[in-house]
């Protein structure tokens, strides 16, 4: 605990403001700690109080570092954690590892939309990343469920890579696991299981939009073009992933999101040479 805290504010004035909890209170400064206690303190003390509480002078950073690693031993590792996220398991391990970013040279840190998603995915309460829980909540929690088949699709993931940039040779391709979407949100989107699949992007080509090395959940019962939509497309026997334009004369241009034009240009393609495999319709993000 912070001692600084109690210095300035006493504890007196501590349980004037939560009165309610002031045997809790008591129990937690004489180091009774549980996990109720954490869960009912943080529920009853908000964000204010939580950090300083349970946060034992830790930065923000190396709060969700430590909570992180506690989800990723719930998941299984590191690989089954990147797939419930739908990133790569190199970006699990930045975040992870704190390892410095190659530009600033700065730790990579999580993003706070990030630690919100993570919270969705594994039922936890809003701001539950940046509160320490350390090993009570990890015993706590073993009990985890794995995701149902009634509430949850797993979706087969292929080690094809859809090309956002020159073209990508896949070779063998195989299936090597799956990724799982809820059911109720495949059915807002209008998609059926049946119809998906999980590929990753390769190049920089469809960046901002899609970065690479993401995982592209593409819907193979959408093979019309659609103007404005990302698609992966067949190209002279390999997979790209582009986005369809139509132009003034009714053509289809085929479009690379990247600014750089010199690198990755825009081209037309014929609607007897368009091969569409399926639709892009998420990439951690609906597209």
């Amino acid at each position: 605990m912070n001692k600084n805290w109690w210095h300035t504010y006493g504890l007196g004035e501590f349980c004037l403001r939560c009165s309610r909890l002031g045997e809790i209170v008591m129990k937690f400064h004489e180091r009774d700690v549980s996990a109720s206690l954490t869960n009912v303190a943080s529920a009853a003390l908000g964000d204010m109080f939580s950090a300083t509480l349970f946060n034992r002078g830790m930065t923000n950073d190396e709060v969700r570092r430590e909570n992180l690693g506690i989800l990723i031993d719930l998941a299984g590792g590191v690989g089954k954690f990147a797939s419930l996220l739908g990133v790569s398991g190199s970006q699990v391990s930045q975040w992870k590892n704190a390892s410095p970013d190659s530009k600033t040279g700065k730790p990579r840190s999580m993003q706070d939309a990030t630690a919100r998603r993570i919270e969705t995915i594994f039922h936890k309460p809003r701001g539950w990343m940046d509160q320490q829980h350390g090993t009570l909540l990890a015993e706590a929690h073993e009990t985890l469920n794995s995701p149902s088949d009634d509430e949850y699709a797993l979706i087969a993931q292929y080690t094809a890579k859809g090309a956002c940039g020159a073209a990508h040779h896949n070779g063998h391709v195989e299936v090597r696991g799956g990724l799982a979407f809820k059911r109720d949100w495949l059915a807002r989107m209008g998609l059926r299981p049946q119809d998906l699949s999980v590929i990753a992007a390769c190049g920089e080509s469809m960046s901002p939009t899609i970065q690479s090395d993401e995982v592209l959940l593409v819907d193979h019962s959408q093979v019309l073009p659609v103007d404005g939509k990302v698609f992966a497309l067949e190209r002279d026997d390999e997979l790209v992933v582009k986005r369809l334009v139509r132009d003034f004369s009714g053509s289809w241009i085929v479009r690379s999101d990247n600014p750089d034009k010199a690198r990755y240009g825009d081209f037309p393609v014929s609607d007897s040479d368009l091969r569409i495999v399926g639709r892009v319709v998420w990439r951690g993000g609906g597209l």
